[in-house]
């Protein structure tokens, strides 16, 4: 099932690249898209959706250790295993790319019927798809990879089909947001090189392959401290920058604003996830002496992100822009719980970082769907749009209260769970940090009042076309809604199978009668947490 995730996309890739392109092509000519193209990549998506729910049915949560082993080259000794596997830290994030992806194909393709109504016609279709196809190929295998040398691989694959989505079919200031996307993302990948090289050197003289499991950390282990935060500092400042945190944000905001719906939606459900997943897939286990050594500064540059994104978010006039600088903010919650250390903090991290994917691409694809009524993101130009489309305001507002963290919705658990355990680890990080949710709440309100009360703004009272949810853009919410409402009342859909792995990283204890333990995990653990 694994290897069908990779493969589906790539095959409907392949068969989307047959179809015919269109000929004599003009934006203005109102051509609609083409439906076959559209059915074959959302097909292959859902495929390998399929594909993975039925993995995470065969799943077993108790065990801490790769399971569903598949590979395809298999080798001995010194060597590349094309090896795919999951455990309770893939499992989440795997599952959450399969869902996003056909979702924000089959959005694409609502987008498009709504520009062509208005003579707007989808611009290089057969690459679209196509970059579409490759960029979920290559983010699952990155989550599936058990192998140093092929986990890169994958890293570096999705660059490409994200740096395509944005230069061609950005905004009016698409090739600065490519440039800078791509810099950034490109320079944090050598420092993720030079760590791997470097593991990879220490298996080899050990006469290991290049696994990812119990060889590669005792490995690791065994090289001198110094040595160890050394490559500590290579790997956790590629995965900060792919975060993006604090100070390394600042091509997250243009990356978004120029980005179509649907790299908006990808990159902020699932790319900015690969940089806290490679922290608590490589930083914490590889090199547990220098994560808890430095893990105040971490929680430390998180709760600054916190803070410091709200208030970037709260001055915003561009709807896209306040809704990425939501993001810096949000991302900050999952560092300074990733680097707290706790059990409460690390699941509330894990939690969040599905929560987020969810919220905020719901929150993205919203932005989408007035955007291609209405052809403007200036909040100042809105106003009364509840009155116009109530649907999409009750949409909306579930998305906004999602976000601020309302009890009985999914963000307020994996906040809650951060907190939490920050307080059990620093009080006065913790103090700092809540200001955030309160600052969350006021510029969320604040635009949500904006755009959907008052009288009707210039953008809203002059729309050439109606402002209603048409019968695709509502289906496309449901899901969302229910994750919304499902994981709000039942989080241990993500926390039970993700506990145990969680456990052999957890570098921080704390006075067990501060807090009922089985809040972050199932039973209490006794000393120090076993590492990997």
């Amino acid at each position: 099932m694994l290897t069908l995730s990779i493969l589906a996309p790539l095959v409907a890739a392949i068969l989307v690249w047959i179809f015919p392109a269109r000929n004599n092509y003009r934006e203005d000519s109102g051509h609609k898209p083409n439906g076959w193209m559209m059915n074959v990549a959302l097909i292959g998506s859902l495929v390998a959706m399929l594909a993975s729910l039925l993995a995470a049915s065969s799943f077993n949560g108790q065990s801490a250790e790769f399971q569903l082993h598949e590979v395809w080259f298999p080798a001995e000794g010194k060597a590349i295993n094309w090896v795919f596997s999951v455990d309770g830290i893939s499992l989440g994030l795997y599952l959450l790319t399969t869902i996003l992806f056909p979702l924000g194909i089959y959005y694409s393709y609502a987008s498009f019927l709504v520009n062509a109504k208005q003579g707007i016609s989808p611009r290089r279709e057969k690459l679209f798809w196509i970059s579409l196809l490759f960029l979920e190929a290559s983010v699952i295998g990155v989550f599936l990879a058990q192998n140093l040398v092929t986990f890169y691989a994958f890293w570096e694959i999705m660059l490409v089909p994200m740096a395509l989505l944005i230069g061609i079919w950005g905004g009016s200031d698409k090739k600065y947001a490519t440039i800078k996307f791509f810099i950034y993302t490109f320079a944090g990948s050598v420092f993720l090189l030079v760590g791997m090289v470097a593991l990879i050197y220490a298996q080899w003289s050990n006469g290991t392959n290049f696994d990812i499991g119990l060889a590669l950390y005792q490995n690791a282990a065994q090289l001198p401290s110094h040595i160890q935060r050394y490559l500590f500092w290579a790997f956790i400042l590629s995965f900060l920058i792919k975060i993006p945190a604090f100070p390394f944000h600042t091509w997250l905001p243009h990356a978004h604003t120029q980005a179509p719906t649907v790299g908006s939606i990808i990159l902020a459900g699932v790319l900015l996830k690969l940089g806290t997943y490679g922290i608590l897939r490589f930083s914490i286990p590889l090199f547990p002496e220098a994560a808890n050594a430095y893990s105040e500064l971490f929680m430390w540059i998180g709760a600054v992100a916190i803070v410091y994104g709200a208030w970037l978010a709260w001055s915003q006039d561009d709807l896209k822009k306040l809704i990425a600088y939501s993001s810096v903010s949000h991302m900050g919650y999952i560092v300074m719980g990733m680097f707290a250390g706790t059990a409460n903090a690390l699941a509330g991290s894990y939690l969040q970082m599905i929560n987020h994917g969810i919220t905020t691409g719901l929150l993205f694809m919203l932005v989408g769907v007035v955007y291609d009524r209405v052809h403007t993101r200036d909040i100042a130009k809105f106003g009364g749009l509840a009155q116009k489309s109530p649907v999409f305001a009750t949409i909306f507002l579930i998305a906004t209260l999602s976000s601020v963290g309302l009890p009985g919705t999914n963000g307020f658990v994996g906040e809650f769970l951060i907190l939490l355990g920050t307080f059990e680890a620093n009080m006065l990080i913790g103090a700092i940090a809540v200001t955030g949710v309160i600052f969350g709440a006021v510029y969320m309100l604040q635009l949500y009042k904006a755009v959907f009360f008052g009288e009707p703004g210039e953008a809203i009272a002059h729309a050439k076309v109606s402002l209603h949810l048409n019968s695709r853009e509502i289906l496309l919410s449901v899901p969302f809604l229910v994750l919304i409402f499902w994981l709000g009342f039942k989080p241990d859909l993500v926390l039970s199978p993700v506990r145990a792995s969680l456990e052999k990283i957890q570098f921080r204890e704390i006075d067990r009668s501060f807090v009922a333990p089985k809040i972050g995990k199932a039973e209490p653990v006794e000393g120090h947490a076993e590492h990997h």
